[in-house]
Formats: structure tokens, sequence, C-alpha cells
């Protein structure tokens, strides 16, 4: 693939995740809980102690991505835009660093088509334009294991990967380092050899190392736990000791082990598409010995049988460390039953290159399958979304008639795209950014309704700060959305009377299901306002 033809397909991957951050609302419970610590974070001044429901101390997470999301809201303002710079900022850095590391260890053409399926698989293109801590913990671990990566092949590095080391410790806490240590291991058992490993142990290197990770992390740890006693504890204990092994483990904040064991490896392979099916049809060459390129060679023109064996050995060793960087967060993964989504994510980079190597001849021949699966997915995924959620016609149109053409075109030119290369690549790399952009301006504000709460303040005509009754719970996103003038009446029908005897007019806000606990001088005095397919507004006189 030349330069030309990369930038251009990276930089509109950028531009359709850039353009559509602000369009669709924050979801509950996740974006909607970030971004409140984010906003708290602004109101109270309080940059030690991440907060929610007004003051309530947050020990889930450390706070880098907290830290990022309120000075994002203070130059963005408080909204969607705000609060999802921090993530498509991470996501763009970490792509940056990684074509910079790939191109110096494996050339630019190995380095233009790793970038593409990392920056344009559909997990990371989705996480980027969300509220979500994992973009940054991403990158953070992208950049250690890419320091390590130097120190394997140049020598340098070995102070930035304790540096990065510290900020994974900041963007989510231990289980980044265990998971930046098991690909070194997995690398060194692949390998059989200690030569990195033995790098960053000696002793003019662990104890400066050690001391600059420490200089990072440390102070916030400290200064959390004299903040609010016993965060340590629950967050060392609990978040990532009990949560892994124990089901019911004293969570504040999500859920006990519901998931099935290994799930992880069906979320990646889902995450990849468009490129799954060329990823495993790569696999299966590399795994029956077939030819598929040779990944460092192609750049410098030299043919595979001609490469020194200083030349073979730092092709196996850049195997060994892409294998090692992809299952390292796969392996470990594989026996928690608490994960979601996101938890694949620092997975890809190493996927990506893994395939980047192999994907000369195997890899590149099985694109335009895997971009007829991914689009018989989208649609069908798109059609059932659509009838679920009752999407409007033009709506569903506008999203699936694209995805219709490009079938067609996919199936029409598929002999076509096996010898077009590049035109395959283009195809693929596109399919997801524009489905996703599609998806965030046609489908989103529609789930948003029950998804969401940013509905309701934008049915409110209340600008002057005064509360919002919440008859049965607040949503996270609520806390947000109305800058923490939420109130819940905790479903007491008392509550709501009370509203009628102050005589003022108040906003109060039903969950439509909850309607009939409502005492019936409210429902019969109370003027709606406006409903939503999950709420209903009512003005108290």
């Amino acid at each position: 693939m030349e330069r030309r033809t990369f930038l251009i397909l990276i930089g509109l991957v950028i531009l359709l995740r850039l353009v559509s951050l602000g369009e669709s609302p924050l979801f509950d419970k996740t974006e909607g809980r970030y971004a409140e610590v984010g906003r708290e974070m602004i109101e109270s001044g309080n940059w030690i102690t991440p907060t929610l429901h007004g003051g309530e101390p947050f020990w889930g997470k450390p706070p880098l991505h907290f830290w990022m999301t309120a000075v994002s809201m203070a130059i963005f303002g408080r909204n969607e835009w705000g609060a999802r710079m921090p993530g498509f900022f991470s996501y763009v850095l970490m792509v940056l660093l990684f074509y910079r590391a790939v191109r110096q260890w494996d050339g630019a053409r190995t380095a233009r088509l790793a970038t593409l399926v990392l920056a344009s698989a559909a997990l990371p293109f989705i996480v980027a334009g969300q509220v979500l801590l994992d973009a940054t913990f991403t990158l953070a671990v992208t950049g250690a294991l890419i320091a390590y990566g130097d120190l394997l092949d140049r020598g340098s590095g070995r102070y930035a990967f304790w540096a990065w080391l510290g900020l994974v410790l900041l963007a989510k806490g231990p289980v980044g380092v265990v998971l930046v240590i098991g690909a070194i291991v997995i690398h060194a058992i692949l390998r059989r050899e200690m030569r990195g490993i033995g790098q960053l142990m000696r002793p003019a290197v662990l104890l400066p190392g050690l001391l600059l990770a420490a200089c990072i992390a440390a102070p916030w740890y400290l200064l959390a736990e004299r903040a609010t006693p016993g965060f340590s504890y629950y967050f060392f204990w609990q978040e990532h000791v009990l949560r892994y092994v124990k089901k019911d483990y004293g969570d504040l904040y999500g859920h006990g082990h519901v998931a099935p064991y290994g799930l992880i490896w069906a979320i990646t392979l889902v995450g990849l598409l468009p490129w799954t099916v060329s990823l495993i049809a790569t696999l299966r060459a590399r795994i029956a010995g077939a030819p598929s390129g040779t990944p460092s060679g192609a750049s410098s023109g030299a043919p595979s049988g001609a490469l020194s064996r200083a030349a073979s050995r730092k092709l196996a060793s850049g195997d060994a460390w892409a294998l090692g960087w992809a299952l390292s967060p796969l392996l470990f993964f594989t026996l928690s039953r608490s994960l979601s989504m996101p938890y694949a994510f620092p997975a890809f980079g190493g996927i990506a290159w893994l395939f980047a190597r192999s994907a000369e001849r195997a890899g590149i021949r099985a694109l335009s399958a895997s971009s007829l699966v991914a689009l018989v997915i989208l649609l069908a995924g798109g059609w059932f979304g659509a009838r679920d959620v009752d999407l409007p016609a033009f709506r569903t149109a506008a999203i699936l008639l694209p995805l219709s053409v490009a079938l067609a075109f996919v199936i029409l030119r598929y002999r076509w795209f096996k010898g077009q290369a590049t035109a395959a690549i283009a195809i693929a790399a596109l399919l997801f950014p524009v489905t996703g952009t599609l998806l965030t301006f046609f489908a989103l504000d529609t789930v948003g309704e029950e998804k969401s709460t940013r509905v309701l303040r934008r049915a409110i005509p209340v600008e002057d700060g005064r509360p919002i009754y919440f008859f049965d719970g607040i949503p996270l996103s609520a806390e947000f959305y109305f800058g923490g003038k939420a109130v819940d009446l905790r479903g007491e029908p008392r509550g709501a009377r009370a509203l009628l005897e102050e005589g003022g007019e108040e906003i109060l806000i039903v969950r439509r299901s909850k309607e009939q606990y409502l005492p019936q001088n409210v429902a019969q005095v109370a003027r709606p306002l406006a409903e939503t397919r999950k709420y209903r507004i009512y003005v108290t006189p």
C-alpha cells in the first residue's frame, strides 16, 4: 500500500470518529458514571478523590482518565463532546505511537496495514468514541509494550517502559501491570531467552525505573487513602483480587461474575470485524506452514530466502513479541467471568501487528471474504436492531441502504478484489467507521430514549438550576445532564405528595412502569409536560 493511500485512509477513519463524538447521548450506566465523575471533579475542585452522587467517593478506578475528562470539559464544555474527547485523544495517540514503532521494527509496509487494522476494527473504533477509560488504559499499556519492544529491538526505551508503567497504574491499576508482565513472560518463553528481562532487571535500571514509576503513581494512591480511608483495601483487594476469583466480592458499582469462561475470545473475534475472516485465514496459513509473504523483507525488497541469520532471528523475535502482546490480555481474561467488551482492547495492537506480518498473501486474499461476512452481520444486526427500537423508516433506510449497496458491490467485484489488494484493504478499513458514523447520526438518539436521559434534559425548559425530581432512582446520565440538581424521591409516594403541598411549580420525572405507584392526586393534578419511551415528565402546580 502506498504512503499516500494509507494517509488518506487513516485520515478518513480518524475524521469519521471525530465528527460523531458529540452526536449520540451519554448512555447509562458507564458513560453517565464516568462523565459525571469528571463533571464533579470540576465542580468540587477535588482532584484527589473521584466522586459520584454529589460527593460520594468513587473507589472503582484510578483518576488518570477522570483528570483528562475534567480538563477536556473545562475546555470544550460540559457536554458529550468534552466528555468523549479524552478517549478520542488516547485512541489517536495510541495509533500514532503504534505506527511509529512498527515502522521502526518492521518497515513502513507492515506498519501501514497493521495501523489500519488497529484503527478501523470495530472495537477500537467504538471505544474511541465513548466515555470509557479503556482507551486511556490501552494507550498506557501499548506505550509500555512499545517501550519494551524498543528494548528488544535497539536496546533503548528502558526508562520509557517504567514511565508508561506508572501511567498504567494511574489509568486502571495493577491489572495493567499484570498484562504488561504477561506479554514479556510469554515472549521470553516463546523465544527461550531472557535478554529483555535481564536488561530491565539490572540494578542500574531496575532501581531508577521503580523509583520513576513510583514517583508517577504512588503520590496519588497515598493521598487517596489519606483522603478516604478504606480506599486501598477496596481497590487492591476487592477490585483486583476478589473480583477475579469470587462471584460475590462486594462490588460497589457493577455486578459479580456473570460471563462464561473464555468469552473474551468471542469478544475479540467480533471486535476485529471486518478483519476477522482474513485474520483466521492468515493464522491457518501460518499454522499449516504456507507462505504468507515477507513482512519485514517486503519493505526492503529482499527476498525471504536471502534474509541473513540476524534478520531471521529478528523476524522470529517480532512474531514472538506480537504473539505475547496479543495473548497476554486474552489468556488473563479467559479465566475471568467479570468482564466487558473493552477488556479485549489491549490485545489488539499485538493482533494487528501479527496479522500484518503474515497477511501479504493469505490474509490479503481473504479480505473480500472478510468484508462480505462483516457486511452481512452489520445488515442483519441493523435490520433487527431497527425493528427492536422502532426506528423510523427513513432512518432505517439511511443506514441499511448504503450497506446494501456496499454488499452488492463486493459480491459483484469479489474476484476483482483478489487481485486488487489496496482496494480490498480500503473497503475493509472504511467499512465499520462509515457504518458506525451512520448509526451515530441516524439511530443512537432513538436508542438513547431508553438508554440515556439527554432527551429528558432537552424536553425540560429549566435553566435556573432548580431541582429536578425523579420519583424512583436517578440514572447516572441524569446526574450529568442536570448538573447535579437531580433529586431522588426513592419511590416514596409521600415525597411526590409533598411537591404538591409546597405550592410551587416543580418538575417530576417518573418511569412509565412506575406511574401506578404515584399518589392519585399527583397523577390527576400535575400537568404532563412531555414523555419518552421510558419516562413521563410532570409539572406540579
